[in-house]
């Protein structure tokens, strides 16, 4: 079955060959709006037909078979339809915003993937005005960090079991492939997070150490497109490298501890403390979001229960912000 074509006023290829830069911008951002306004559209369509089960009349057994059925469109975005409609049915305002074109169809999806989170949904509500502040004002990457805050305060068993999880799937291979090997490792964000800074500083060597060579031979014409390997090629070095030192350092096979940065609010910190020595339940308001961390310094979220611990054994600075 076909739905009844639609005719859209867009610009033609010409009209965008006539555009100079400020015209170019302008004209990406009109549409953007658009996108967004027609989404709306598209997402209300697909709640009234949740609501009133008119897929069934249909003859399909979901609102995702019969999306994809009218439009043609993969299980996966028929879902994500799906999802949305959902969401802005419980958050109004979420909606409002999305049909007037002020925030993004990527920020929708991602108060939608906290909506379909069941443990934590019935919270959404209660901070929607933050999120959606925060979805209109932040670049894509920080608003995410925000909703991956949100819904680590708001899912906090969740959360701990999906890090517990990952910590117990840890894996590495190291497997023959054709004329050569091929690694591969999944680790925790505790241990990821430590190999990283490891990792990265042996990577920086490698970088070094082409660097000097490139200047001694080019002198001032040196350039990193100069360098006698690239950038991959020195990454795999670093890794052999640092199967190599850890053998060899200091000729008794121990490593200096390296140093991980982890982030955490003095509330989190003091809440999550308590539970650990006397049972105190944590109680913390997802929709004071804006003012928790609890991650590595490059913004990977942490279990806060594993920060504690940690800090238990490790050391403690306070930074004021």
């Amino acid at each position: 079955m076909n739905g009844t074509p639609v005719t859209l006023s867009l610009p033609s290829v010409d009209d965008v060959a006539q555009l100079d830069g400020a015209g170019l911008d302008g004209m990406l951002w009109e549409l953007e709006v658009a996108r967004r306004k027609l989404t709306s559209a598209i997402v209300s369509v697909v709640d009234q037909c949740d609501r009133t089960g008119h897929y069934l009349a249909d003859g399909h057994r979901t609102v995702k078979a019969w999306n994809s059925a009218i439009t043609n469109t993969s299980p996966a975005e028929s879902s994500r339809r799906h999802k949305m409609a959902r969401t802005v049915r419980d958050l109004t305002l979420v909606g409002d915003e999305l049909a007037a074109g002020t925030v993004g169809v990527d920020q929708v999806c991602e108060l939608a993937h906290l909506h379909s989170n069941p443990r934590c949904s019935d919270q959404l509500p209660g901070s929607e005005q933050i999120l959606l502040d925060a979805a209109k004002a932040l670049e894509f990457a920080d608003f995410r960090t925000v909703t991956t805050r949100w819904e680590q305060l708001a899912d906090a068993d969740g959360a701990h079991r999906d890090h517990e999880l990952t910590h117990q799937h840890r894996n590495a291979t190291l497997t023959e492939a054709g004329n050569g090997y091929a690694w591969s490792t999944s680790h925790g964000v505790i241990q990821g997070a430590t190999m990283q800074s490891i990792f990265t500083a042996f990577c920086d060597a490698e970088f070094l150490t082409d660097w000097e060579i490139t200047k001694a031979q080019y002198g001032d014409a040196a350039c990193p497109a100069l360098m006698p390997r690239t950038d991959r090629q020195r990454r795999a070095d670093a890794l052999v490298a640092i199967f190599e030192t850890a053998v060899t350092a200091n000729g008794t096979g121990k490593l200096a501890d390296p140093v991980v940065n982890l982030v955490i609010d003095n509330d989190q910190f003091e809440q999550y403390l308590r539970e650990q020595i006397d049972g105190t339940p944590v109680q913390i308001d997802p929709a004071s979001v804006l003012d928790r961390r609890c991650e590595t310094i490059d913004g990977v979220p942490v279990d806060p229960r594993q920060a504690v611990a940690l800090a238990i054994v490790g050391q403690v600075r306070r930074i004021v912000v």
